[in-house]
C-alpha cells in the first residue's frame, strides 16, 4: 500500500560529503587548522508531508444526516499525478583556525564560511479550481525554486586568564530565492500572493 501506487521504481536520493585538511601538509605556529569542505545531497519529501496522506486521491467525506449518514465531495480534490518533491543541495566551505598570539590576548581566532546552493523541484502547492468544478483547490507539483546563500562566522578568544575568558563571535548570513518555473506557466493563488 503506497501513496505512489505499486512503486515499481524505487526512489533513490544520493548524498556525499568530503573535506581536505590542508593544515596537515605543513607546520605553522599561527595556522592551527585549514580545511576545505564540500557536500552534495538530495532528499525527497512525499506528498503527505503537505496536508494529509491522501493528496493523491479524492476521498468522500461523511456527515451525520438525521439518523443516517451522508457523503460529500471535499473542497480540495486529490491529484494522482503528484510526485515526490525533491530538494538538491550543494555546499562549499572553508575553515581556518589561527593562534596569532601566545599570551592572554587573541590566542585563538577561527573563521568559517559556507556557500550553498539549493534547488527545490516539483514543490507541491494548491491551485485554485474554477467555481464551476465544485472544487476549491487541487494540489500540483507547481514550482521549481532556487535558493543561494552564504554563511560566515568569526570567533575569537579575545582575552583568556585562569579565572576569566572573554569570547567574541560574529555571524553573517544572506540568501536569495528565485522561482525558476511554474508548471504550465499559469498563475496560481497562494493566500494573498499570485
Amino acid at each position: 500500500n503506497s501513496d505512489f501506487g505499486d512503486q515499481k521504481k524505487a526512489f533513490t536520493f544520493p548524498r556525499g560529503t568530503a573535506y581536505f585538511r590542508l593544515s596537515e601538509l605543513f607546520n605553522s605556529r599561527i595556522i592551527t587548522d585549514l580545511k576545505v569542505r564540500g557536500a552534495y545531497g538530495v532528499a525527497g519529501i512525499p506528498p503527505y508531508q503537505f496536508g494529509g496522506y491522501y493528496l493523491r486521491q479524492t476521498t468522500l467525506g461523511s456527515i451525520q444526516l438525521g439518523s443516517g449518514t451522508g457523503l460529500y465531495l471535499p473542497q480540495n480534490a486529490g491529484n494522482d499525478s503528484l510526485v515526490v518533491q525533491k530538494v538538491k543541495e550543494k555546499e562549499l566551505g572553508l575553515d581556518i583556525a589561527l593562534k596569532p598570539l601566545t599570551g592572554k590576548w587573541f590566542n585563538r581566532i577561527s573563521f568559517a564560511t559556507t556557500y550553498w546552493h539549493k534547488r527545490n523541484e516539483d514543490i507541491i502547492q494548491n491551485r485554485t479550481g474554477a467555481p464551476s468544478t465544485g472544487v476549491q483547490s487541487t494540489p500540483y507539483n507547481l514550482i521549481d525554486l532556487e535558493v543561494k546563500g552564504l554563511d560566515a562566522s568569526l570567533d575569537m578568544h579575545a582575552f583568556t586568564t585562569r579565572n576569566f575568558t572573554w569570547q567574541t563571535g560574529l555571524r553573517f548570513g544572506t540568501f536569495r530565492s528565485k522561482v525558476l518555473s511554474v508548471a504550465d506557466d499559469k498563475d496560481f493563488v497562494n493566500g494573498v500572493f499570485v
